[in-house]
């Protein structure tokens, strides 16, 4: 005798994770880099890691607080890439070529909308330790010191120029590295 089952073909099961705002932050990441951050949206971030489309309001009251926990992942990754960079030359080319594999995650961790529309601890934590372990390659440890101010508007000015194409041919690390230290001399 054959018998037949009575259960109902399981259903795709929702996806359960102790991280979820982790999770949705990793996910996150290459959907910025490939769409922007202005077309990035919960939900489809919610699909790619199969939970509901409200899930992540749980973590992100607002598209902005999203935003903003991307941002604050990209200065992390920036510090931590900064951090073993042995002088200013590896500095400078650790922080452009950051910025150039990941320009719509730079562009956003600098972007207005997040300086005005929101209020995040974690990301002012995250961008204040970045642009310290920058400072230590500009030999100062006082945020509002002109010339590290100075060289760091450079290198910052020369990754966006990069990212933008703006740039004909790439400027050597090395002439890099000198040029804020010649800028900041020069203003003594």
């Amino acid at each position: 005798m054959v018998t037949m089952s009575t259960s109902h073909p399981e259903s795709p099961k929702k996806y359960h994770h102790g991280n979820l705002r982790d999770t949705l932050i990793t996910a996150a990441l290459p959907i910025l880099e490939s769409h922007g951050p202005d077309k990035i949206s919960l939900r489809e971030v919610a699909r790619t890691v199969n939970v509901s489309p409200n899930a992540p309001y749980k973590h992100f009251p607002t598209k902005e607080d999203f935003l903003a926990a991307l941002a604050s992942k990209g200065f992390q990754q920036l510090e931590m890439l900064l951090a073993p960079a042995k002088n200013l030359s590896a500095g400078c080319e650790t922080y452009i070529t950051f910025a150039v594999h990941n320009p719509h995650l730079y562009q956003l961790m600098f972007s207005p909308i997040l300086a005005t529309n929101c209020e995040s601890s974690e990301l002012e934590q995250a961008s204040t330790a970045a642009y310290k372990t920058l400072l230590k390659h500009f030999n100062t440890h006082n945020p509002n010191d002109p010339r590290a101010l100075h060289a760091w508007a450079l290198i910052h000015g020369i990754a966006t120029l990069r990212i933008n194409g703006l740039l004909s041919h790439p400027v050597p690390f090395e002439q890099i590295a000198k040029a804020p230290l010649f800028m900041t001399d020069q203003l003594k």
